[in-house]
């Protein structure tokens, strides 16, 4: 299925992809579905570890929480911001939290793509890859693109 959607998109098969998300659960889930997609996934449990993983490596595709314990989502990409712009144009926000706070602030920064929970991980791998076939998410869209997703998989 990658194969197919990657030639699709013009976007290599394969990739490095940090994940960031304080519900195991979902973490899980995510990272078995990249993983058996042929990605190469690390997870972490909120932005202090995201922080230490990008001082690491550099990664393909940062798939962020906007709601997770002591730095947010968006203050996370702030630090990214300051120590590793280059990453900045990687990142997929997630949020179960609908269309809010965090997301008018995100507005203003970049342009970012951001995906409501529950999501269908294929949205979440379609989003992926068009990340990388292109090197920003929705090159040449509004600020930001906001994706329905069918909730019955997430």
């Amino acid at each position: 299925m990658v194969a197919m959607l990657a030639s699709a998109f013009g976007a290599p098969e394969t990739g490095k992809v940090l994940l960031l998300d304080d519900n195991t659960e979902l973490a899980e889930a995510i990272e078995k579905y990249l993983s058996a997609q042929r990605f190469e996934v690390t997870v972490v449990d909120d932005g202090t570890g995201g922080l230490q993983a990008i001082m690491r490596e550099d990664f393909d595709a940062i798939i962020c929480d906007l709601c997770m314990p002591e730095i947010q989502g968006d203050e996370f990409y702030d630090a990214v911001e300051k120590v590793k712009p280059e990453l900045c144009d990687r990142f997929i926000f997630i949020t179960g939290f609908g269309r809010s706070t965090p997301l008018d602030t995100l507005g203003e920064k970049a342009d970012k793509r951001i995906l409501f929970k529950p999501f269908n991980l294929a949205d979440l791998l379609t989003a992926i890859l068009d990340l990388l076939s292109t090197g920003k998410p929705f090159p040449n869209k509004a600020k930001i693109q906001v994706l329905e997703s069918d909730p019955t998989s997430a």
